[in-house]
């Protein structure tokens, strides 16, 4: 049986741990939506990572961080000018010229 379950029921065993509140999430939330606000901010090493950050400012991972729409769509415009200003790969035609 769950610790909340046993300690919710007065359970013995549910006094051999630590009390389990709904609260106790918070922190791992927190942790998640920083690392997500990280991850939009940083310079993207590939245009797949630029793809997520496409994906995830239009399913609003930002939503519930500091960060505004437009901070996100100017890291995402920094990376692609990036990417043009430096492009990795070129054609065999250009190469050869």
């Amino acid at each position: 049986m769950p610790t909340r379950s046993a300690q919710l029921a007065g359970l013995p065993e549910g006094g051999n741990h630590q009390r389990a509140e709904n609260w106790h999430w918070h922190p791992i939330i927190d942790s998640y939506r920083k690392a997500i606000a990280e991850l939009l901010l940083t310079p993207a090493s590939t245009l797949l990572n630029v793809a997520w950050k496409q994906k995830a400012l239009a399913a609003e991972e930002h939503k519930y961080t500091d960060l505004s729409s437009e901070r996100v769509e100017a890291a995402i415009a920094r990376d692609l000018k990036f990417f043009a200003d430096h492009p990795t790969r070129r054609k065999r035609k250009e190469r050869s010229a």
